[in-house]
């Protein structure tokens, strides 16, 4: 499930783990939904967390993996419904089958997989967030609304969202919780906000008014 944005999003059925239980051996799978990261053993959560642990953390000092060599990280993207990518980081010690079999899983759950570097952020919040946070500083500099900024980049940029909106519907909190885990400098402004209160649109302000 994904409680990003303060909803909800269950996938389907996680039936598709029975691909994992051929063997009769267990498979520790971690999926991240978009900013949260989750370690799975078989059908029961393990671990949340608000941040986007990386893998190796997570084998090494959350708890104890029996079997590394079938430890996989799945960050899938939220509304999970509609986004097709998972971002697929694999333990140092996985194997060729266990990342066949984390393919298929992806496959089965109809979406597409990338490999990625156990690095914080892999690859998409890595590249996302430091884009989102020099919008919030680019506006402090302007002085132009959110809407003149989000509207360019839809119209200008093919974005389907704009990044200010954006921030707002990952959270603010969330956003900055990203930010610092992959490095990136937090503007003052998100501070501000947070310190107000307006995490964004479940919190029913942020660089909108939801009201």
């Amino acid at each position: 499930m994904d409680a990003v944005g303060g909803q909800e999003i269950r996938l389907p059925a996680l039936h598709p783990l029975e691909l994992w239980q051929e063997t009769g051996h267990p498979v520790l799978i971690a999926p991240g939904y978009f900013a949260l990261t989750y370690a799975w053993h078989l059908d029961k959560e393990l671990l949340r967390s608000p941040e986007p642990l990386e893998l190796a953390l997570i084998e090494r000092n959350v708890f104890r993996v029996d079997h590394p060599d079938r430890f996989v990280a799945l960050h899938v993207f939220n509304p999970v419904t509609h986004m097709k990518l998972v971002e697929l980081a694999y333990a140092t010690q996985a194997t060729d089958d266990t990342k066949a079999r984390a393919q298929a899983l992806c496959e089965a759950l109809g979406k597409t997989a990338v490999n990625v570097p156990d690095t914080p952020g892999f690859i998409v919040n890595r590249l996302l967030f430091p884009y989102l946070f020099d919008a919030v500083n680019f506006q402090a500099e302007s002085g132009l609304s959110s809407e003149a900024i989000d509207t360019a980049m839809k119209l200008g940029a093919g974005h389907p969202m704009g990044p200010l909106a954006l921030i707002d519907y990952v959270g603010l909190d969330v956003s900055k919780a990203i930010a610092e885990q992959i490095g990136t400098p937090i503007p003052a402004r998100i501070d501000e906000l947070i310190a107000e209160g307006a995490l964004g649109k479940k919190a029913g302000r942020g660089f909108y008014d939801y009201s």
